[in-house]
């Protein structure tokens, strides 16, 4: 925390404050920042009987003279008597000043001269004028005043600075989470969300700007569980007692291949930003393809009607979905691949909708890759039915495929990869539901649907 205004502890001279007064003194703020407080040099000690209140006030500058009414604090009673000590004004909520001119002051009320304010007698700018306190601080500062001089006031106000990070995540292939912190909230902007990136070591670089050393803590989180609410983070990142323009790092290891949901705060000592709002992001496990990969389509184990029936029910419980759109490759009454899921139980109307969800995955033209070619110490990291996500532009395979199977040649440092829509390979022939389909259409689909 900082301060502007007249911090020491004067003992050359006092002023009686009178009912209803508006006393200011001028001082200069050479940074923006967000008060918090001021601060003032009082006692109690005046000729007036009784306890006295004040609030304390900030007007901005305007040729030498106060004007516009910035902020007034709580009020604070000082006691008939009471001896010369600091007393704080709270602002309800931080102001924040741009660099400039202000004047710091105090605008009483209570009974008439018994707080006095301590000052230097030369060195400052004051300006003392009559205030009615009951109806608030006059805005614009009431004119002309009734006396000014060259007093300076013991008075400072203490502010934070106006936080401010850039921050850039990057991974290998231009991924960047970048935040900025001001003095509301902080907020995260990213590429889509929907966007793949590859397994790794998530860097982080964060430029702090304020106007000199600051106390300043910012936390990230990174969870793979979107309530963080007593979730424990993965990687928090904290900078502290920050140079203006010194850049901190750090590195959140070894992320996995997840959804993964990012945000960050600031404090100052004084205040907590609140968390921003979340983000979502991807890394995704990637097959880099090296020269010998096949990619194919195919219409295997892809049907344009599915039927499913309750296995072993008389009489006949089942239900069907059928694809059969203009122009496709897989319309119905042209091509007719068909399948056959048997289920435990289930009425008529529980068979069709499982039916139609399975027809929404089969009606498809799956892709699969064999020969496919992928650096050793990528392919040890691979096992059979394991889904991987694949990238591949020449021939716009992108996606989730599970391995079907992976064989490693150690003397050439390259492991051979298939990758399908099934973790057993491409339906066949020998495959029940085919051979049920097979049978119907034989049957010239004389099935009770």
């Amino acid at each position: 925390m900082a301060t502007f205004g007249n911090t020491t502890a004067e003992s050359a001279g006092s002023t009686e404050l009178v009912i209803n007064g508006l006393m200011l003194a001028k001082f200069t703020l050479a940074e923006t920042a967000e008060v918090a407080k001021l601060t003032a040099y009082v006692d109690g000690g005046g000729s007036g009987t009784g306890d006295q209140v004040a609030k304390a006030v900030i007007y901005a500058d305007n040729a030498g003279s106060p004007a516009a009414l910035k902020a007034t604090s709580a009020e604070a009673t000082v006691t008939d008597g009471a001896s010369v000590a600091w007393v704080d004004f709270a602002l309800a909520a931080p102001l924040e000043l741009a660099a400039g001119d202000y004047w710091l002051g105090l605008h009483t009320g209570g009974n008439t001269g018994t707080i006095r304010w301590r000052y230097a007698a030369s060195g400052g700018s004051s300006y003392n004028v009559g205030d009615t306190y009951a109806g608030g601080a006059a805005d614009p500062a009431a004119s002309p005043p009734t006396r000014t001089g060259s007093e300076k006031y013991a008075i400072y106000a203490t502010y934070g600075y106006i936080r401010s990070a850039a921050v850039t995540f990057a991974l290998e292939t231009g991924f960047t989470i970048a935040a900025t912190v001001t003095s509301g909230a902080p907020t995260i902007s990213v590429p889509a969300a929907s966007a793949n990136y590859p397994i790794g070591d998530l860097s982080a670089t964060a430029l702090f700007t304020h106007p000199s050393a600051a106390d300043i803590r910012y936390e990230w989180e990174f969870d793979t569980v979107n309530t963080f609410d007593g979730a424990d983070y993965q990687q928090i990142f904290t900078g502290t007692n920050c140079t203006s323009g010194a850049a901190q790092s750090v590195t959140a290891a070894d992320l996995t291949a997840d959804t993964w949901y990012c945000r960050v705060r600031a404090n100052d000592g004084t205040s907590d930003s609140g968390w921003s709002a979340t983000t979502t992001f991807y890394i995704f496990e990637v097959i880099r393809l090296l020269a010998g990969t096949v990619v194919q389509k195919s219409v295997l184990g892809a049907a344009n009607k599915v039927y499913v029936i309750v296995e072993g029910s008389s009489p006949l419980v089942s239900g069907s979905a059928t694809y059969d759109t203009v122009g496709d490759p897989l319309r119905y009454t042209t091509s007719p691949r068909e399948a056959v899921v048997l289920v435990k139980g289930g009425d008529a109307s529980a068979c069709a909708a499982l039916a139609t969800s399975q027809l929404a995955f089969r009606r498809e033209e799956r892709v699969y890759l064999t020969g496919l070619k992928v650096a050793l110490k990528d392919g040890l990291k691979l096992s059979r039915a394991n889904l991987v996500a694949v990238h591949h532009v020449p021939s716009g395979v992108t996606g989730w495929y599970p391995i079907r199977k992976v064989s490693h040649d150690f003397t050439a440092a390259v492991s051979t990869v298939d990758v399908g829509d099934y973790a057993i390979g491409p339906k066949t022939s020998g495959d029940l539901a085919v051979q049920t389909a097979l049978a119907l259409s034989q049957l010239k689909k004389e099935v009770a649907i």
